[in-house]
Order: structure tokens, then sequence, then C-alpha cells
């Protein structure tokens, strides 16, 4: 499996217990699951959080804008966009539910898209895979 380029919601070091457009930062990673590694990349103050309103158009674009590289799309709680960024954009929504480390967050999304990969599309309830 090649390079898989990840954005993560973060609040207080750990990944937000919200929805993406709430959290304080998106984290940007890249896993290779070849090499098993974990790279990260950068992180920036959520822009998406001063857009009011959930599921609303105005906040997919610009979301769409901020992750137009990223594959997978992970947070502490479903959107409502996550269906349209899988249907409309092809992205990967993933809820970690399990919020308290980033680094065991992202361990397990390689896993589950080395799974996915495998056997199709697993775990996908509502628009989204549930990491639990």
């Amino acid at each position: 499996m090649e390079k898989i380029k990840i954005a993560i919601a973060e609040k207080d070091g750990k990944v937000a217990n919200t929805h993406l457009g709430d959290s304080d930062k998106i984290l940007f990673y890249t896993i290779d699951t070849e090499k098993n590694t974990i790279e990260y990349e950068k992180d920036i103050a959520n822009p998406l959080k001063d857009i009011e309103g959930h599921g609303r158009e105005e906040k997919l674009k610009k979301a769409m804008e901020v992750l137009k590289d990223r594959e997978v799309i992970a947070s502490g709680m479903p959107s409502p966009n996550f269906k349209k960024l899988k249907e409309k954009h092809g992205k990967i929504p993933v809820v970690v539910q399990s919020t308290d480390n980033i680094n065991i967050a992202l361990a397990r999304i390689a896993d589950t898209l080395k799974e996915i990969k495998e056997k199709g599309d697993i775990k996908f309830n509502r628009g989204f895979y549930l990491l639990i």
C-alpha cells in the first residue's frame, strides 16, 4: 500500500472529541504502511472553526480547500459533512472514539486502512469508519 495522507482534528494535544470543524487545530501526517512509519508534516489553526453551522455547503467547500491533498479525515465525532466528503470527494472519513493519544489513533487508522484494502469497505456506518 502506498503512503496515505491524513488530516486529524486536534484539541489539547489529543484527538479532538468533537467534529473536525470545531477542533482547535488540524494536524497533517503521512502514513507509510509498507515501512510502518508515521511522518508529522504540519499543523494549522482550524479555519473551519469560524464558519457557523454544521453540514453547511460553505463549510464543506472550505474543508475541501484545506484538505484537498488528504485521503483520510479523522476526528473524535462524526461531521454532518463526512458522508459528502466520501461520496462526492472520495475522502475516507474516520471517527476515533478513544481520543487520548494521537499516535495510537494514527496507528489504528493505518491498521484499518490495511483491512479496508484487503476486504473492501468495513466498519462503514452512517457515512464514516468508526474506530473504538
